[in-house]
């Protein structure tokens, strides 16, 4: 798990292992549990996409393909193909999905 944190602005984790993306509930989500995908994880357990709240986005594989953004995990980047800029990121690895979580 890799995430970047701009002070004053926003933070953000990029889970390479998420096929999907994750983003807080903001203040204008007036009935949380009645939206959100059906997914299931892999022991077939619901995995409830709206009611929990997580502390920060975390941006999976659906919106790294929707932006064509490259993980470069050796070198812990963001990379933009278009024009070959990268941002750097910083390791989380002591961070649990649980923690995550509100």
């Amino acid at each position: 798990m890799l995430g970047i944190v701009c002070p004053g602005t926003a933070s953000f984790l990029v889970v390479t292992g998420a096929e999907v993306s994750v983003l807080p509930l903001s203040k204008t989500d007036k009935n949380p549990s009645s939206q959100g995908a059906r997914l299931t994880a892999a022991n077939g357990s619901t995995i409830h996409t709206y009611g929990k709240e997580v502390s920060q986005p975390l941006f999976g594989a659906d919106f790294l393909r929707a932006h064509s953004i490259l993980v470069d995990i050796n070198s812990q980047c963001l990379i933009d193909p278009s024009n070959f800029t990268s941002i750097t990121l910083r390791t989380l690895c002591a961070v649990s999905p649980q923690q995550l979580l509100t």
